[in-house]
């Protein structure tokens, strides 16, 4: 089932003990063990950019937040007990908020945008300003799914309700992450709908794409 439409569920089915298994996103690890197996997102840690939000992953995590490295310890952190939890899975949704493009950036460009939010009391960076630090975060996320072993699920193409970007969940977008995390096993979602021709050409051209078909 998808969080955003809890009365939808997404039959990706798995065996286990020869009971069908449903993989379930509503964002807790609590959940029937012997009917679904859990999915958790890390998306708060790639969109953060207030202090309050830095506060949240600080109780979280249960540690303090007081540098970019900090910030990508929590996240692994928080990653770990998901783990402990039993999650399957790590899920991605931002493409409803943002463009996929996760560019490559610096580390000390990430730092930047770091030291803009915790300078700030109110509002941080708007999300234009705030994009070299999710893309740092993104690109952190990857990495930390790898040495779990976890797969990455990610939301493209069709979304919900009215009025999205629908551009922003084109895949392509995400070619520069499937070229440079060729261990990571990424998932995506959709059918890519409407970029359906351009979603099952990267599952062809990458070994380290998978095809969802959840709502087709």
């Amino acid at each position: 089932a998808d969080s955003r439409r809890p009365g939808w569920h997404r039959h990706v089915m798995k065996e286990k003990a020869g009971i069908a298994v449903s993989i379930l996103d509503t964002l807790t690890t609590d959940v029937d063990r012997e009917l679904f197996a859990p999915v958790m997102r890390l998306d708060h840690f790639i969109t953060v950019r207030s202090k309050p939000e830095l506060g949240y992953l600080e109780e979280e995590a249960g540690m303090a937040i007081h540098s970019l490295d900090d910030l990508v310890k929590t996240m692994r952190r928080t990653l770990e007990k998901y783990l402990a939890n039993g999650a399957v899975g790590i899920k991605n949704d931002l493409a409803y908020e943002r463009t996929l493009q996760y560019d490559k950036v610096s580390r000390s460009e990430a730092e930047t945008v770091f030291n803009r939010i915790v300078s700030r009391l109110g509002e941080g960076p708007s999300w234009p300003e705030v994009k070299p630090l999710q893309d740092y975060m993104m690109h952190q996320v990857v990495q930390a799914a790898i040495e779990a072993g976890l797969p990455l699920q990610i939301h493209t193409g069709l979304q919900e309700g009215n009025g999205n970007i629908i551009t922003n969940a084109n895949p392509t977008h995400l070619i520069n992450l499937f070229i440079e995390y060729r261990e990571a096993k990424f998932d995506l979602f959709h059918g890519g709908y409407p970029y359906i021709h351009e979603w099952a050409t990267l599952a062809k051209n990458f070994a380290n794409v998978y095809a969802d078909l959840a709502w087709v």
